[in-house]
């Protein structure tokens, strides 16, 4: 393990979370700054909390990472150090949205008046910008494409079809469902889908050969918000019961609760 003044930002996240955050910490490798994360800087048998409050009192600046899971409690403990330890030494504490953080992000009362950095927004190039607030080094975003394809042969990046604006799309989608507005979030989806296809039609079962992870993310989001009423595994089930596929590509089919 390196020596704490090696560091230069903490990640602080809700455990439930550490997945996306650790490609994250990998992005933020690649392009030179060296994070520190509990998963790979605890070693079992020691007393985690000494070492904990040993980096939260050298570490350079923090990211605190909101997602959809909300602040476990020992990412509130960290918070908590961070805020009196960095406003002491007038370290940099910056909050992360994650990709699958909600429209509306419950952050920390004391992050409410700090910019923050958003992943759910892959065209404002959101590690340029954590990049930006840890060193305080204003990037050349003229050079975004090199670092996106660094990443990307680094295998870091979302499914190549989760593109940046099919991200923008998924978050309007999200919007919609979260005002109800079925009509306009069916015709949203299928316009996610048409664009995987390069706005090509597709059949019922060309749609079934779409990346998983794309289908995956656009069945949570209606399962959330219309209580388990609509989505494609809804759908899916409906058309099996009833051995009839349609012609016409729609999201609005309910499930028979009867």
């Amino acid at each position: 393990m390196g020596h704490p003044s090696e560091f230069d930002v903490f990640l602080c996240h809700n455990s439930e979370d550490k997945p996306e955050v650790e490609k994250i910490a990998h992005q933020l490798k690649s392009i030179g700054l060296t994070p520190w994360l509990d998963k790979w800087e605890l070693p079992p048998g020691r007393p985690w909390r000494r070492i904990l409050e040993e980096q939260i009192g050298q570490v350079r600046s923090a990211a605190v990472f909101v997602g959809s899971n909300g602040q476990g409690p020992w990412q509130e403990l960290e918070i908590d150090a961070l805020l009196n330890e960095f406003a002491r030494r007038e370290c940099p504490v910056i909050p992360v949205l994650l990709r699958n953080a909600p429209i509306k992000p419950n952050l920390p009362l004391f992050l409410n008046g700090i910019g923050w950095v958003d992943f759910r927004q892959q065209d404002s190039d959101p590690i340029a910008l954590l990049h930006w607030g840890i060193t305080g080094q204003k990037p050349d975003f003229s050079e975004a494409v090199t670092r996106a394809e660094i990443i990307s042969n680094s295998n870091l990046m979302a499914s190549q079809y989760l593109h940046e604006k099919q991200q923008s799309k998924l978050i309007q989608l999200q919007n919609f469902l979260v005002s109800h507005q079925w009509k306009d979030a069916d015709q949203q989806t299928k316009e996610i889908i048409l664009a995987v296809n390069d706005d090509k039609n597709l059949s019922v079962p060309d749609i079934r050969k779409l990346p998983s992870e794309l289908l995956q993310q656009i069945d949570t989001l209606w399962l959330q918000h219309s209580n388990s009423r609509f989505g494609l595994s809804i759908q899916k089930r409906v058309w099996e019961s009833s051995q009839q596929t349609p012609k016409v590509l729609g999201f609005l089919t309910q499930k028979n609760n009867g």
